[in-house]
């Protein structure tokens, strides 16, 4: 009998993720860097910073799915995208009071946010898909072995 071992993060995971960590750091760094040397973030820097902080949020609302697992995959996927997006919205309206808005600011947000989520929020769930099914066939096999003994 063969026994079943956790699949390790491959090489070429391993690699992704370590881009991914190194690019956010000096993103980041930089982005402070700059703005404690000019005394000021310019548009790129605020806009940098804007980006991590609702990547931050987008996280925490994609991984709330595991507090409602008894909600239907396909709408706890729309409440979590609607979430976002209302968020988004807050976001901007609360940014109105410190930034001046383009006229198309809440458009533009709404379209810069949207797309990147629902892809993201897309491949969590496919991600999720898979390992159910590859624990419901373990747990068929466990209970098959279980039979015959």
């Amino acid at each position: 009998m063969r026994e079943n071992k956790e699949k390790a993060a491959s090489p070429k995971t391993s690699v992704i993720s370590i881009i991914a960590v190194s690019y956010t750091i000096v993103s980041l760094s930089s982005t402070i860097f700059e703005g404690i040397m000019h005394g000021e973030l310019n548009d790129f820097h605020r806009n940098t910073l804007t980006q991590f902080f609702l990547t931050i949020v987008f996280v925490f609302i994609i991984l709330s799915q595991q507090y409602f697992t008894h909600i239907s995959p396909l709408i706890m996927g729309v409440l979590q995208f609607a979430a976002a997006e209302v968020f988004v919205l807050f976001f901007v309206w609360i940014s109105s009071f410190f930034l001046e808005l383009h006229p198309n600011g809440y458009r533009d947000m709404f379209i810069t946010t949207a797309i990147p989520f629902m892809v993201s929020l897309i491949f969590y769930y496919m991600q999720l898909h898979i390992e159910v099914r590859r624990q419901n066939k373990l747990l068929a096999r466990l209970r098959s072995l279980k039979k015959a003994n």
